[in-house]
């Protein structure tokens, strides 16, 4: 039998990372950064009962050296759950419904900062160039180390528009979402050493000289979820 998604799941698998946090002695923060989301997204999992995806709960259980499983409180978790009427959709003979939401700014700025890795699309000279970047969200901006010489620095240098998205999407289910934003770039070190602090918070995932510190502040930005109707 699978389980049933009750109206206080969200809250209890809040409870339960909270709780294992606190016993291995972690601050937020900490979990945050190795989970690669924001502390405040963390914060709203635990305190505000945040339901987190199933990719967000997988990088918090590896954290928190613990399971799925244990964070969701059932032996078993499976794709197939109706998660918006509590239901067994797979198990349903009626042909399951999805639909298209638009987010607002709020949930978007949350999900931007529930994933460690993003897409950053820019033209500089030729056709448009979309790398993918692992980042970290300091407030509402996105910020990501590169190196000096990098056409993304460059870009930055002259203040220059990018386009930024997220996404998470559960194949097997045909569930997930993405955020979008468009915003203006700057290297950190030309607006103050406050900036700075984000060379310890943001570990580029390649080697090499990744030094200079670009951000991009969301000056639009939209979402859409696919859910079950």
């Amino acid at each position: 039998m699978r389980p049933a998604i009750t109206d206080d799941t969200p809250a209890t698998v809040g409870r339960r990372v909270a709780a294992r946090r606190t016993s291995l002695g972690y601050p937020q923060e900490v979990v945050a950064t190795r989970a690669g989301m924001a502390t405040c997204y963390l914060q709203y999992i635990e305190e505000q009962g945040g339901m987190p995806s199933a990719g967000v709960a997988r990088r918090l259980a590896e954290v928190l050296h613990t399971t799925v499983e244990y964070l969701y409180g059932e032996g078993t978790l499976e794709p197939g759950l109706h998660h918006h009427r509590h239901q067994d959709a797979a198990a349903s003979t009626t042909p399951v419904a999805h639909v298209v939401s638009r987010l607002a700014r709020a949930d978007c700025l949350l999900l931007l900062g529930s994933v460690p890795v993003g897409r950053v699309a820019f033209v500089v000279n030729g056709p448009p160039l979309v790398l993918p970047v692992n980042f970290t969200l300091i407030g509402n901006n996105i910020v990501i180390r590169t190196a000096a010489m990098s056409p993304l620095a460059e870009l930055a240098r002259a203040h220059r528009l990018v386009s930024f998205e997220v996404d998470e999407i559960d194949e097997s289910s045909r569930l997930g979402w993405s955020v979008l934003c468009h915003g203006p770039t700057r290297v950190a070190h030309e607006q103050g050493d406050r900036d700075q602090a984000a060379q310890d918070l943001v570990r580029p995932w390649f080697g090499g000289d990744r030094h200079t510190v670009v951000v991009v502040t969301p000056s639009d930005i939209s979402g859409r979820r696919i859910g079950l109707a």
